[in-house]
């Protein structure tokens, strides 16, 4: 088309909702006092596909000629925002401005949009958390919002698309996110502006007229095809010469693309796209035929579905449904696949109920049975066929997928685990494969968890503390004496301590995970390691308090938890029977308060190690014969502690035993921020596609007092 037809075509008017792109570099340099950062807002050159309603997709680029930035925004101090503002936890998703400063920074064609941001001063919680993540490099990824305010044609084509030139455009916004709305580069919506009205773009012919006369702008930066020899079409219609925008100089014999060339592109691109639906239609039939052939569904059903031109999706939900009438109640079968949440909720679930059914972490015969049946179409499949029923139950909801039936297990199993499917279900609750297994991994830390009780627990005070600082405890007896007070006189305060313990809390931690492979072949000995940690936060404690008997360890007075100088110690160490218990009983009942008070203390606890099991039992039994007094067991009803701990003794032997009072506790934990119970931290791993599960115990741990825990070193 010659350049004079060109000039004659009015301008035309396009709606374009505003596009939003990922910045070219994460920010930098972080001034925690200023509480400013670097910002590369956009970078020239950057090619990215757009989509307007009156010309649908095109490629387009900004021109960086500082006449070209509508700078309203910039100029009046560019808000930076929270997750584009409708996506923020925080009240007010305002985190700050850029500074008015803002510049063109570096040369052609490499050109960046340059500004300071500097963040709000807030100092609620989450504010200062969202802060504190963009200060740390955790939440890195910055996106900008442009609206587009004319548009030129240009020469070049791009991926089958014309390539259009921003020759204006304006920047509205900073935006800090998790996942920027498009990584790779470019988030584009096709939805409406901000304020639900598209933003009205003035769009310009390729070297022609906007309506008014003038002449088009210079830095088109169209393929330059050098034709001086032909002079052929469209010479001479570039960017004057030496206007330094990226034009071509006068006369340098410019092709243009000419709207033949547009419109071929335009019908190869049909042509492109009717051959992508006759694959698709290709692979939904094959996809239907496997289905009903897995499934065993009637030849008709079938055809039905081939001749309505059913979706994959409604093609599950007729094989469900069909398995659920013929191999018993399952789960529900109406709503939708493709977009029913609840539906998704419920095959989630169903899932997890499978994973505690296997990994046997059920306690109850209510609870076994209300999760078989839950789980019960699932049960006879693997997990990689699990991880496939909900995808294929999320359908559109989470994207172009694919043909899941047609996808390997491998394939299934790290769709289910990779951030583009795990962030369509909102990241959060029960409806995605990552989720699911974090929630099994808890379940099975804390089934193993009650699963035991420790020994310590029965002769112990156990208490909550909120951080790792040393602790000071009192070694008391029962309670000071109480003295005379005669008329008049002040109260006189007893002794209640001899000395105080500072035992300083640890964190003890470990970790394990579910992975891509584990799942692909259904390997499920992650629960059982899982339920271990739960375990080991029981027993950790445990070990650690009974070590301290073991050792006969000094306490803070200097004198080890059993010796003569605390009159806890059976002088002439005896057997495990009557008489050395008796001697057990005689200390107690001796032991002083701090003050020199008799405490006169009932040992009502026998602790004994694993190889006097049997003759505690026999002792502490309650049995007496009615034809004498000589059979009656004295010591019966007297609680038995048995602790294998205490067999690995190689100080004081593997015979030793104890007695301990209720009264007064033995050992003293402190758990951080917890009652005993393990912190459970879990994460998805996308790069390794593995869920991790970490099991942390923080506490500490001490004998609170010699007057509680006597010992007879036997033996034998």
């Amino acid at each position: 088309m010659p350049a004079a037809a060109a000039a004659t075509e009015p301008a035309r008017q396009l709606k374009m909702p505003p596009v939003r792109l990922a910045a070219p570099e994460a920010p930098s340099s972080f001034d925690a006092k200023a509480r400013t950062l670097k910002l590369e807002l956009l970078r020239e050159g950057f090619t990215f596909e757009h989509w307007a309603p009156e010309i649908g997709s095109f490629m387009c680029r900004f021109s960086f000629d500082p006449a070209a930035i509508e700078s309203g925004y910039l100029d009046a101090g560019l808000s930076v925002v929270h997750e584009h503002g409708w996506g923020s936890r925080m009240e007010n998703p305002l985190l700050g401005r850029c500074d008015k400063d803002w510049k063109v920074e570096g040369t052609a064609p490499s050109r960046v949009l340059a500004l300071t941001a500097r963040l709000t001063q807030r100092e609620d919680e989450t504010t200062k958390g969202v802060v504190k993540d963009i200060e740390t490099g955790i939440l890195k990824s910055l996106s900008a919002g442009v609206r587009v305010i004319e548009l030129m044609e240009t020469a070049e084509a791009r991926d089958g698309l014309v390539v259009y030139l921003a020759t204006k455009w304006q920047p509205f916004e900073a935006t800090f996110c998790a996942v920027p709305r498009d990584p790779n580069a470019a988030a584009l919506s096709r939805q409406s502006d901000d304020n639900g009205v598209a933003t009205v773009v003035q769009l310009t012919s390729r070297n022609g007229s906007n309506g008014g006369g003038q002449s088009t702008r210079g830095n088109a930066m169209p393929d330059v095809k050098k034709d001086a020899a032909a002079g052929g079409e469209g010479a001479g219609g570039g960017a004057p010469a030496g206007d330094g925008n990226g034009g071509t100089p006068a006369g340098g014999g410019v092709a243009m693309l000419t709207r033949a060339d547009h419109e071929r592109a335009v019908e190869t691109a049909k042509s492109a796209a009717e051959a992508t639906a006759r694959e698709s239609e290709r692979k939904r039939v094959a996809a239907i035929v496997a289905l009903s052939r897995q499934h065993a569904l009637p030849a008709a059903t079938e055809q039905q579905l081939l001749d309505d031109g059913s979706t994959l999706d409604r093609a599950r939900e007729v094989a469900l449904a069909h398995v659920s009438a013929t191999k018993g109640a399952g789960l529900p079968t109406t709503g939708s696949f493709a977009g029913g949440e609840s539906e998704v909720e419920k095959v989630s679930k169903a899932i997890e109920a499978a994973y505690l059914v296997r990994g046997k972490l059920l306690r109850g015969e209510k609870a076994q049975a209300d999760a078989v049946a839950l789980a019960k179409p699932l049960l006879g499949r693997r997990q990689a066929d699990w991880a496939r029923l909900l995808l294929a139950r999320a359908g559109k909801g989470i994207g172009a997928i694919g043909d899941i039936d047609a996808k390997s297990d491998e394939e299934v199993v790290r769709l289910s685990l990779s951030r583009s499917v795990h962030l369509s279900f909102g990241g959060m609750g029960v409806s995605d494969l990552p989720n699911i297994l974090a929630n099994v991994a808890t379940k099975a830390v804390m089934f193993g968890y009650d699963a035991v009780m420790p020994t310590f627990r029965a002769i112990a005070r156990t208490k909550r503390v909120s951080d790792f600082k040393q602790i000071t405890a009192a070694a008391i007896g029962l309670g000071p004496s109480m003295q005379v007070r005669l008329a008049g006189e002040p109260i006189k305060y007893g002794k209640i301590t001899d000395h105080a313990e500072t035992p300083t809390p640890v964190n003890y931690s470990t970790g394990t995970q579910f992975t891509k492979e584990s799942i692909v072949n259904d390997d499920l000995d992650a629960i059982d390691t899982f339920k271990g940690y739960g375990i080991e936060a029981q027993l950790l404690p445990n070990r650690i308090c009974w070590a301290i008997i073991k050792a006969n360890a000094a306490m803070k007075d200097g004198v080890a938890v059993f010796h003569s100088t605390h009159a806890n110690e059976v002088a002439a160490p005896s057997a495990f029977a009557k008489a050395g218990v008796a001697a057990l009983r005689k200390l107690g009942r001796l032991q002083t308060e701090p003050d020199g008070k008799l405490m006169g203390l009932m040992l009502d606890t026998i602790v004994v190690p694993a190889n006097l099991e049997v003759a505690g039992l026999e002792l502490t039994t309650q049995i007496s014969a009615p034809n004498g007094v000589a059979a009656v067991n004295v010591f019966g009803g007297t609680k038995l502690l048995v602790e294998g701990e205490l067999d690995s003794m190689p100080t004081n032997g593997p015979f030793a035993y104890y007695g301990a009072s209720s009264l007064i506790p033995t050992f003293g934990v402190w758990f951080v921020n917890s009652e005993g119970e393990p912190t459970i931290e879990t994460e998805v791993d996308f790069d390794t596609k593995a869920v991790k599960a970490t099991c942390e115990l923080a506490f500490a741990a001490c004998v609170l007092t010699h007057r509680a825990i006597y010992r007879n070193l036997a033996t034998s």
